[in-house]
């Protein structure tokens, strides 16, 4: 994922994901602990590289401080 695709970034606990479109879901034991929402629809191939184009990423981290201090040091340091 590139960087300057990243519009927010948010650390929030779910445990239920519906099935939307637009959205990638990558729970951990139904949790996921980052949500990522991006400027343009990036390709997250399905199952046999089927076309899924979503905007908003939500993941499960073991640290979620620690990846979501990461990502935002990392998008200030993009040149302007």
């Amino acid at each position: 994922m590139p960087l300057d695709q990243i519009a927010s970034i948010r650390r929030e606990t779910l445990f239920t994901h519906e099935k939307k479109d637009g959205e990638l879901n990558l729970a951990i034991g139904s949790q996921t602990s980052l949500t990522l929402h991006l400027t343009e629809p990036v390709n997250a191939p399905k199952f046999l590289g089927a076309p899924h184009h979503v905007t908003v990423i939500r993941m499960h981290a073991d640290d979620p401080k620690a990846l979501y201090d990461a990502i935002t040091w990392a998008r200030k340091a993009l040149p302007a």
